[in-house]
């Protein structure tokens, strides 16, 4: 039996049952306690009543299901009853002549009652007569002429806004191919990827034919305006993008004189960025010595004197 099934047995004969329980100490509970309920005329009576009134409930369900069996067969005899009577394929067919002969006769006695209006109309009369079907075979025509041109109107509707989906993903591959070729003159690490970031920065200006940034203040008034490759250019130098570009290098910097190797820091105390281990590290990390110094070496000193302090 599994723990499951011992806590659902231990819950039925009332033990108390927690996350904790194991199944060692389920097992010893519910054997004592079915040792401790063998003589207790009260339980047995209780399990008593209790499988007397899951008898009665399953006696219900059992009547219940009959009931729907009957009726489910009462059902069927039912619809084969009026399937019977259904009319045959030859009886549809006919069915369909008369039905075609009827609209004729109708057709025909409307045509004769009006011909009978019209011979005991005025003049007048007459003419409205002849004018009001005149305007309803008119109309009639031009709904008939209309219909292929509505047609028509709704398939090059649908031509003009496929066109207009390819014409807008073509600008944004142009788009893609542009930001990717000047990310890689500007060094970008991935291309691809500065493309995903800013390419919702540009707007495709349809009168100058290309892609521009707007730049708008508080109120969407356009402040300043830049090409693709202006925009790039001041968004990679900014220093919180400077993960996205790599290190330029500053290699002359190890041209130091010699004598300097082991002076790291500078008479007030800070690093000397051009200490040629210092760029070495910083070279190992892609970040330029002033960064290096200010992100990491200034930081771990801080650190180191904020555990002292402590």
């Amino acid at each position: 039996m599994s723990l499951e099934e011992l806590k659902a047995q231990a819950e039925k004969l009332g033990i108390s049952v927690t996350d904790d329980s194991t199944e060692e100490v389920l097992k010893t509970q519910i054997s004592e306690k079915e040792k401790a309920l063998e003589n207790d005329v009260e339980h047995w009576k209780s399990e008593a009543e209790k499988y007397k009134s899951e008898m009665q409930k399953a006696a219900q369900k059992r009547d219940t299901f009959k009931k729907d069996k009957d009726l489910l067969a009462q059902k069927i005899k039912t619809a084969e009853e009026n399937m019977k009577g259904m009319i045959s394929a030859e009886d549809l067919e006919a069915a369909k002549t008369e039905l075609k002969d009827l609209k004729k006769f109708k057709s025909d006695i409307e045509a004769e009652q009006q011909a009978k209006e019209l011979e005991n109309a005025t003049e007048l009369e007459k003419a409205e007569l002849r004018h009001k079907k005149a305007l309803e075979d008119f109309n009639k025509e031009l709904e008939s002429k209309l219909a292929p041109l509505s047609a028509a109107n709704e398939a090059l509707k649908k031509e003009i806004e496929d066109t207009k989906r390819e014409a807008k993903q073509l600008r944004l591959h142009g788009l893609e191919a542009q930001i990717v070729t000047e990310a890689a003159k500007l060094n970008a690490w991935n291309p691809s990827q500065v493309f995903h970031i800013v390419k919702d920065n540009f707007e495709f200006d349809s009168a100058l034919g290309k892609y521009t940034h707007i730049a708008k203040d508080s109120k969407g008034k356009m402040v300043d305006e830049m090409s693709v490759s202006e925009f790039l250019e001041s968004f990679l130098s900014k220093e919180e993008n400077e993960n996205l570009v790599k290190s330029k290098m500053n290699t002359s910097s190890f041209q130091t004189d010699k004598n300097k190797t082991d002076d790291k820091k500078t008479s007030s105390g800070k690093y000397n960025p051009k200490d040629p281990e210092i760029i070495k590290e910083a070279a190992d990390r892609n970040m330029e010595p002033e960064r290096y110094i200010k992100v990491v070496l200034e930081t771990r000193d801080k650190i180191q004197k904020n555990k002292q302090a402590a």
